[in-house]
């Protein structure tokens, strides 16, 4: 009896030479839409996020703070010249990508109260903690 041909769909990226091919097919990293990494910290009467921007300016750059989410979107277009008419060579490349991320807030915040610093690609954000009113309670009669 035949040895049976099961249909294996990654049989060819199972072979070596097929391997580097398969992910040549993806869209390149430097051109797609990033996730900024995050760090939120909760420090009692407000919250301190911290994102990574790499390459950003802060005229790129768009913060939108509700009472609780957070969204972050930015833009980057690089490009670099070089020309050198005696060596015979003109060199031009360019970058774009963008950032875009979204998250719940751990707690509820004041938007009009956030404040936000932005140096080498580090966005420092605090947001005030809006303070919910405890009730006193209410003593219940059992009958």
């Amino acid at each position: 009896m035949d040895e049976l041909d099961i249909w294996d769909p990654f049989k060819k990226i199972r072979k070596q030479e097929n391997f580097s091919r398969f992910f040549d097919s993806f869209p390149r990293f430097d051109s797609m839409i990033r996730s900024p990494l995050l760090d939120i910290k909760d420090t009692g009467n407000q919250l301190k996020v911290t994102a990574e921007l790499p390459g950003l300016r802060k005229e790129n750059l768009d913060i939108d703070v509700t009472e609780n989410l957070l969204t972050l979107k930015g833009k980057m277009d690089l490009e670099k010249q070089e020309k050198n008419k005696k060596k015979g060579y003109y060199f031009r490349e360019r970058k774009a990508s963008s950032y875009y991320r979204t998250v719940s807030l751990p707690a509820e915040v004041i938007p009009a109260k956030a404040k936000a610093n932005f140096k080498d690609g580090i966005l420092e954000l605090t947001l005030l903690k809006k303070h919910k009113k405890k009730s006193k309670g209410f003593k219940v009669k059992v009958k």
